[in-house]
């Protein structure tokens, strides 16, 4: 381990980050879920970091010198403003490291539920639309053509989820990730569901799969909330 390493321990459900500063003591956005009221950066041993477990060095893309890298964490030193999903441990790791707060652990996460989640609600979705397209089209064809698009629209969740995990792996902020596989699921979308059904084929698998964002959007943005109270409360009492 050396200055300026990006510090890991794997506490089973969540990963804790830190950065070395090179003298036996880690700088960390600490306490965090366990005590979210006095969750500040501070300095610890390596100890006090690790809690019994074993430390890992992570290898990532790096835009500072160790020097600056520690630099640039000691700037940050007493900030309290920390959030489980946007100002973590490892958001503060990965900012001092490359300049861009980050944390693949999370995006990840919300990736793989927002896309269940939209999976999960194609079935009710599909009904909708079906009785739509019943009502408009005077066709019971339109149920079929439903049933075809509820896949290539899932299939579309798919590519979209793909593409977002590979653009966070490789650096991608949130916000980018995010465009680049909104993007790709309603490209693809768009083109099987045109492929199965011309361009009604199109427009409805693509209905679909918006309609499965937007839920899955609500829910996750939910979720956040909820887990957030239940942490604050379970660090409170």
């Amino acid at each position: 381990m050396n200055k300026g390493d990006h510090l890991q321990v794997d506490f089973g459900f969540y990963r804790h980050h830190g950065i070395d500063m090179g003298d036996g003591f880690v700088i960390h956005f600490g306490r965090g879920l366990s005590d979210l009221a006095n969750a500040k950066v501070e300095i610890v041993s390596k100890a006090i970091f690790a809690r019994g477990r074993p430390i890992e060095v992570v290898d990532g893309t790096v835009g500072f010198s160790a020097t600056e890298i520690v630099d640039r964490a000691r700037s940050r030193m007493g900030e309290t403003d920390y959030d489980l999903f946007e100002n973590n441990c490892e958001h503060f790791v990965t900012w001092c490291r490359t300049g861009v707060s980050a944390s693949p652990q999370i995006e990840t996460s919300e990736t793989v539920v927002r896309q269940a989640t939209a999976v999960a609600a194609k079935p009710v979705l599909r009904r909708v639309v079906a009785n739509r397209l019943t009502k408009s089209t005077g066709s019971k064809l339109a149920i079929k053509l439903s049933t075809r698009t509820t896949g290539a629209a899932i299939f579309g969740d798919a590519t979209q989820a793909v593409a977002e995990l590979v653009a966070n792996s490789i650096g991608k902020d949130q916000v980018k990730a995010r465009r680049i596989g909104l993007g790709t699921g309603a490209a693809t979308s768009a083109v099987v569901g045109s492929a199965i059904g011309g361009p009604l084929g199109g427009a409805t698998t693509l209905g679909l799969w918006l309609a499965g964002q937007v839920l899955a959007d609500q829910a996750v943005a939910g979720g956040k909330r909820v887990f957030t109270r239940i942490v604050s409360f379970g660090t409170q009492t």
